[in-house]
């Protein structure tokens, strides 16, 4: 799995992405999203109704947003580090600039900001202090990584409709069945079994409410 899920990120999202450095930071694309759910059903062999937290919790993904924002983050390290006459360079100090004067009229340079606050790294912002370039992706990457995987725990126990998945899903990654289990009629029963996308009583009876959904 962790083959095929390289080949998507390097053929598929590569295109989804391009330039995203300059565009990420405006709201995404739902379509974009929409390309990778859809390969991660067919990954898992599941229904389209399946929840998307639980399609992104079973193959260890992230929603392609937070490779955008991976990728504008090192672009905005590669730009501190240009010399002052680049064009690009003087773009950036100009917006910058207008960051300060008014936010919601320079959105690339507050959307930097913002995520760096949310990872409480906003200091190498308001500074632009970045001694280590390559360590401080590292962290952001790290950090931001961590986030999501909290936000998804706290968000999963908010789902009736995933109340049985999160018994033996406590936590966000790459199952190892997907890897272990060769057979594929196996594996997808197994799948379908885990992100509740099939037809037994367990799944159908919810449905009916004439049935108490404790019972």
């Amino acid at each position: 799995p962790k083959l095929t899920l390289r080949l998507f990120d390097t053929l598929v999202a590569s295109v989804l992405l391009y330039g995203v450095e300059t565009w990420g930071y405006q709201k995404f694309d739902k379509i974009i999203e929409l390309v990778h759910t859809s390969f991660l059903r067919r990954f898992l062999r599941v229904r389209k109704s399946t929840p998307l937290l639980a399609l992104y919790g079973e193959s260890g993904r992230l929603p392609l947003l937070y490779s955008g924002k991976f990728r504008i983050l090192r672009y905005w390290t590669k730009l501190l580090y240009l010399p002052e006459n680049r064009y690009v360079k003087v773009v950036y100090k100009d917006a910058l600039d207008l960051f300060h004067a008014k936010p919601e009229y320079s959105p690339w340079c507050s959307f930097i900001f913002k995520v760096l606050n949310q990872i409480s790294m906003h200091g190498h912002f308001e500074f632009h202090s970045i001694p280590d370039p390559n360590e401080f992706y590292k962290v952001a990457i790290t950090r931001l990584f961590e986030k999501y995987k909290k936000d998804w725990k706290t968000e999963i126990l908010t789902l009736t409709s995933l109340d049985s998945y999160i018994k033996f899903k406590p936590n966000h990654g790459l199952e190892v069945y997907l890897s272990s289990v060769t057979d594929k009629r196996h594996l997808a029963a197994l799948s379908r079994f885990r992100l509740r996308s099939h037809n037994l009583a367990i799944e159908t009876g919810r449905h009916n409410r004439r049935i108490p959904r404790e019972q």
